[in-house]
């Protein structure tokens, strides 16, 4: 459904499924790419996981095109990092990655805003910082 969807909108020769991929071979193609796709199905356990893959693109500098499903909406703010659509609406789904693969500049610009947005708000050294001060909270606490 999501290939028609793709179809429909006039970008199916520009977009390429690739498959599983070992993760060695994900920072080449992710160099190769112009836009990730991050297609989720609203369950429980996508609503509760961490979107770990999705950090891993925003921290590759790519515009991500991904449903609202779980933690995406807490990465990929409003032109930081790409655009999200409604869980199952592929329409949608295929006219935002169409509208970005048309649009190559604005697509950089996002990805490169997802990957500043990363690292300023979800970074090690903040992350560090944040688990130092907890521990310190139930240090005192004891």
């Amino acid at each position: 459904i999501f290939h028609a969807a793709i179809e429909a909108v006039g970008a199916g020769q520009s977009v390429v499924d690739v498959g599983w991929l070992p993760p060695e071979a994900l920072p080449v193609h992710w160099a190769l790419a112009q836009v990730a796709l991050w297609p989720m199905d609203d369950t429980l356990i996508n609503r509760t996981k961490c979107p770990v893959k999705l950090t891993d693109l925003l921290g590759a500098g790519l515009p991500v095109v991904a449903e609202s499903v779980g933690q995406v909406t807490e990465y990929l703010a409003p032109e930081a990092g790409g655009i999200v659509v409604a869980p199952g609406d592929q329409p949608a789904f295929a006219a935002a990655t169409a509208a970005l693969l048309e649009a190559p500049a604005r697509a950089a610009s996002l990805g490169t805003a997802g990957r500043l947005r990363l690292e300023r708000e979800f970074g090690w050294p903040l992350q560090a910082a944040k688990a130092e001060s907890l521990y310190r909270q139930i240090g005192a606490r004891a």
